[in-house]
């Protein structure tokens, strides 16, 4: 047990982690429509942090008018914790 009294499995702890990331990857997507959101701090933050992981899928995907990379990387999220959670809590 940690200091809060919860068990933090890894596994948990990866569940956490891919919900955050998907939260920024969506804020990534909305921030995106806004063209003045691209000036600011903020913007330059979640780009940094989402850029290295869209950049390779957006090369893979064919242009269809739309980035739909970020929706790409959360679906690949979720079906990569699917599996872990079927191997190791199943």
């Amino acid at each position: 047990m940690n200091t809060f009294g919860l068990f933090q499995h890894p596994v948990l702890i990866w569940i956490r982690l891919v919900q955050l990331y998907s939260l920024v990857l969506l804020v990534r997507a909305i921030l995106s429509w806004i063209p003045e959101a691209r000036s600011s701090k903020f913007y330059w933050y979640v780009h940094k942090i989402t850029e290295p992981v869209l950049a390779p899928v957006r090369n893979i995907i064919p242009n269809i008018g739309i980035d739909i990379s970020p929706v790409v990387i959360i679906l690949l999220l979720n079906l990569i914790t699917r599996v872990i959670l079927r191997v190791f809590l199943f």
